[in-house]
Order: C-alpha cells, then structure tokens, then sequence
C-alpha cells in the first residue's frame, strides 16, 4: 500500500493548481464549478487520483475556462506533438471554410520561410548582424 507521503503530484496535478492559483480559486470552488465531488480537484492535484476519466477532464477544462485540448496535452492523453493540424485547428477554432484555412496555414509557412531561413540558409539575424557589424 502507498503512504500519502509517496504520493507525488503529477505534470497535470500541478497544471491544475497552477491555473486555479491564477484565478484565484479554492479547490472546492472548481470542484463545485466542475459540478465534482469536493475533493476530486486536490486528489488530482496531490496526485493521489492521476487518471481522471475523459469526462471529468472535460468539466475541469471548462471550470478553470482552458481549452480541453491543453488539459487533455497536460495529462498526457493527446501529445504535445500529435495535436492537430493548423488547418484543422484554424477551421474548428475560426470556423474558417477549407480554403480559407489553407490560405491561413500557407501564410504561416511563408512567415516561418521568410523569418527563419533564407535561400543561402542564413537566418535573417545572422544577416542583420553582418549588415550592422
């Protein structure tokens, strides 16, 4: 059996209290805002309770006003590097038509081109330095 002094909060737990302490709320309040029993949100916190169901992450999300989809990242259920695309992201978010989206996610790529790397592959500091040195 675990001693409550073996426990150690998890990446969400602390997440979750982080956000909570940013608004100002007790515990209890989230819990009640997430229509939750009133220990579910310093079980998670504490790390006592570390997989919360779905559902529960969900009535959190909402309760603390943060999109599910970082909640859902912070707990591990969907990896950082495995959200979704920016087209599918810019048309669920935006609700954006296709082609707008892919206009959107075309302009971004051209920033990324323009302020990252040139042709001769010289990032546009290293240039702004030789110009001004």
């Amino acid at each position: 059996m675990t001693k409550r002094s073996d426990i150690k909060p998890t990446k969400l737990g602390l997440y979750i209290k982080q956000r909570r302490a940013d608004l100002g709320l007790m515990a209890k309040e989230v819990a009640d805002r997430a229509g939750l029993p009133g220990s579910a949100i310093t079980r998670i916190e504490s790390g006592e309770h570390t997989h919360p169901s779905p559902p529960t992450l969900k009535a959190i999300a909402k309760a603390l006003d943060i999109p599910l989809i970082d909640l859902l990242a912070e707990a591990g259920v969907v990896p950082k590097g495995e959200l979704p695309s920016l087209n599918t992201y810019l048309k669920a978010k935006y609700d954006l038509t296709d082609a707008t989206a892919r206009e959107v996610e075309a302009f971004f790529r051209q920033i990324g081109i323009t302020r990252n790397r040139s042709a001769d592959g010289t990032t546009n500091e290293d240039s702004n330095h030789r110009h001004t040195a």
